[in-house]
């Protein structure tokens, strides 16, 4: 596998923003959207007998998770301690998105068997499951 050197720079862009409200002194819900995007991205690609990597497109990650938590806490009298407890619910909901392949990438197999493969093709989610179709080999 040859280095890094000579190909371009992947070019990543993250956001989150987090909303959270406390409901008196125990419970609390917490909303945080997120993003992350990938320009560039460089894969290690069979390449005659060994792998080569190779820009192959660009992708996108977002989604949102949700956290509901319960905390209380008291006072033991006999025992002169503070006594806490936390609970925590996470909800978290995702996509992974490959928005643009770079010619002669869309539907590249980058993963899996001769039959069945993950595919690398532009508007479908990342780790599609391709099928053999006569033309494309790993």
């Amino acid at each position: 596998m040859r280095t890094f050197d000579g190909l371009p720079a992947i070019r990543q862009s993250e956001w989150n923003s987090r909303l959270t409200a406390n409901i008196s002194r125990g419970p609390s819900v917490a909303v945080t959207l997120y993003q992350r995007q990938t320009i560039g991205d460089i894969v290690g690609l069979p390449e005659g007998d060994h792998l080569a990597l190779r820009p192959i497109g660009d992708h996108i990650r977002e989604g949102m998770e949700v956290e509901l938590q319960y905390n209380k806490s008291w006072f033991h009298k006999l025992q002169k301690k503070q006594w806490n407890m936390s609970h925590t619910l996470h909800f978290n909901t995702w996509q992974h998105l490959v928005t643009k392949a770079y010619a002669g990438n869309d539907n590249l197999p980058v993963s899996g068997f001769r039959d069945v493969y993950h595919i690398f093709a532009e508007g479908y989610p990342m780790d599609a499951i391709g099928e053999h179709s006569g033309s494309a080999t790993l």
